[in-house]
């Protein structure tokens, strides 16, 4: 019982200490090196509809979800105006050979407002990320979405609540 009530002030004080705004992921997102295909450069700000997906080739269930990803990306574009992709692979070799494999499968978006990051030393720990996939979803600075596991990135209630953000 002991254990359980420490456990749960444990989880609540490491949800409290992670803030609901763009600003702690902006400064992380920064200290990263862009990485292909979308080296865009670095962002400043969150602006209007913004989407951080954190994920990783290792990771056995992002990599079907990251086909589903790239057709979101080209189908729905006016549904975001930033598009952060952050890969914690510590591998660039077997990253750039995921990239190039899907880029032949399924073609690539093109689009400036997306970026892609890797974050080989796992700083995500910093902002509370623990476990991949997850996706944090912001409004103007504001998260007002996050989701933990995979995400239907095509399901139509989920394009829908982003159509509905404004």
């Amino acid at each position: 019982m002991k254990f359980i009530i420490l456990f749960s002030i444990f989880l609540l004080s490491s949800f409290l200490s992670f803030s609901n705004s763009f600003s702690k992921e902006i400064d992380l997102l920064n200290s990263l090196s862009p990485a292909l295909p979308y080296s865009n450069g670095t962002p400043s700000a969150a602006k209007g509809k913004t989407i951080v997906h954190y994920w990783a080739t290792w990771c056995s269930s992002c990599i079907p979800e990251m086909r589903v990803l790239v057709d979101f990306l080209k189908n729905h574009s006016k549904e975001y105006d930033q598009f952060f992709l952050v890969s914690l692979d510590d591998n660039q070799q077997k990253y750039a050979f995921f990239w190039k494999e899907l880029e032949k499968e399924k073609g690539l978006p093109h689009s400036k407002n997306i970026y892609t990051f890797l974050d080989p030393k796992r700083s995500l720990s910093k902002i509370g990320i623990t476990m991949v996939p997850e996706t944090h979803i912001f409004f103007n600075g504001k998260r007002i979405r996050n989701i933990i596991g995979n995400n239907d990135w095509m399901n139509k209630s989920f394009i829908n609540f982003l159509q509905e953000v404004k």
